[in-house]
């Protein structure tokens, strides 16, 4: 509900569970798993879910449910301030939670229709970007204030963005262009777009962040960039 969620684990109990002949009384033991630690803490978001999941890294083991709102699509994690940042794609909002507390701490509303698909925050924690799925553009916010302080055009239903290690490069995935759009947030401009196989979904870094592995929804195969230089080119 809006009001919270209570996870409940059950456990099954095999002793006493089964008796004399083919008698079998099953038994639960229920417990609120405990949180893990901050640094061992993993988050997830489901479209359908309208909730936060969070789980231990370690174990896997899923710890708590937190109501977010409609049709959570993606999240940025701040680690310094300890702020979680959610895609609403049904309310055209992005929900800015503490991950201490785990409460929604205030919604920042952006244009009617945007449908936001996926959201990142920069490595210097100065820009937050959303790919709006429902206007094929990226909106640049100040996560400090929670203002939007640009929009940019982007090739058609952005899947997803993601930032190169320095930060000055946010690559935006439109599934139905068939495009990855470069975008300087400091410059609030598009500097480039590299045409890619059927649908690309995502994409990440290699370690050192001269490479950049895209994967697509209508190609198998894995298309791989060279992210090392201000141009970008297609290596695979």
């Amino acid at each position: 509900t809006d009001r919270g969620a209570v996870l409940i684990e059950l456990s099954y109990q095999h002793e006493g569970a089964t008796g004399e002949g083919l008698s079998f009384q099953p038994a639960f033991q229920a417990a609120i798993p405990s949180l893990p630690l901050l640094d061992q803490a993993g988050y997830s978001v489901g479209v359908w879910d309208s909730c936060m999941t969070v789980f231990d890294l370690k174990t896997l083991a899923v710890a708590s449910l937190v109501p977010v709102g409609s049709q959570p699509t993606g999240m940025a994690v701040d680690p310094i301030t300890r702020r979680g940042y959610i895609a609403l794609a049904g309310e055209d909002t992005i929900a800015v939670l503490d991950l201490l507390k785990l409460d929604v701490i205030t919604r920042i509303p952006i244009q009617t229709g945007d449908r936001p698909r996926a959201i990142a925050l920069s490595p210097d924690r100065k820009f937050l970007v959303t790919a709006n799925e429902g206007t094929d553009t990226v909106s640049i916010f100040d996560p400090a204030s929670g203002v939007e302080t640009d929009r940019l055009e982007v090739g058609e239903r952005p899947h997803d963005v993601v930032f190169d290690r320095s930060g000055e490069r946010a690559f935006v995935f439109s599934r139905l262009g068939n495009t990855i759009s470069i975008v300087n947030p400091a410059r609030a401009l598009v500097v480039g777009t590299i045409g890619t196989e059927a649908g690309p979904l995502t994409g990440a870094f290699s370690r050192d962040g001269d490479r950049l592995y895209v994967i697509h929804e209508g190609s198998p195969n894995v298309v791989i960039f060279d992210a090392s230089g201000g141009q970008v080119g297609q290596l695979y």
